[in-house]
């Protein structure tokens, strides 16, 4: 007996296709034996959940038309598009268009009757800017936001998971020099969150 995941897109014999995130354990079994006699392959759909994960810190330069090159390994999973908007430490944030998606989903689920509700809505919203990575992986980010982050010839972008921040190096570094001279303080999270 043979046990292997295939691959998306994949259909197997009994015509189940793979859903997105998803794969199907293709088992092939056979009369022990009797070498291919009743032959066949059964699928069951199984959970896999995996997401690409963006990590690491990168300094990019800015072109005079407002470019940033997306780091290389983000690049696959930013492909099909990005929205950039104003973050909320002076930073700007680098979503996937589907992680996007959700995101505008959840706020317009919000009571416009709530003031913050209203304030975050405008400063994500209005402040937003969609794109599709040119063919050296490269983004335009508007004036409005490099003038918001204090951007201007080179940015620092970090991975956070699911997102991404782009940040002014300065900044960056001097948030960086205060997070590291307080360990006790980085302990205190881990613990906190049980990590």
């Amino acid at each position: 007996m043979r046990t292997n995941i295939n691959k998306v897109g994949h259909k197997c014999h009994n015509g189940i296709p793979d859903l997105p995130l998803q794969g199907n354990l293709c088992t092939i079994v056979g009369t022990v034996g009797k070498p291919w006699e009743n032959v066949g392959e059964a699928c069951h759909p199984i959970p896999v959940k995996v997401a690409p994960v963006f990590y690491g810190e990168f300094e990019h330069n800015i072109d005079d038309k407002g470019r940033i090159t997306i780091p290389a390994k983000f690049r696959a999973r930013l492909a099909s598009g990005v929205v950039v908007t104003k973050g909320i430490d002076g930073c700007l944030l680098l979503y996937p268009t589907d992680a996007w998606d959700a995101i505008a989903a959840k706020l317009s689920e919000q009571p416009m009757t709530k003031l913050r509700v209203r304030e975050l809505r405008r400063t994500l919203l209005a402040g937003a800017s969609d794109g599709v990575p040119d063919k050296q992986g490269r983004v335009i980010i508007p004036p409005y936001l490099l003038e918001y982050a204090r951007i201007q010839k080179q940015a620092i972008v970090i991975g956070q998971f699911d997102y991404c921040e782009i940040w002014n190096p300065e900044e960056w570094r001097q948030r960086q020099e205060r997070a590291d001279s307080d360990p006790e303080a980085r302990a205190e999270i881990f613990e906190s969150l049980d990590i």
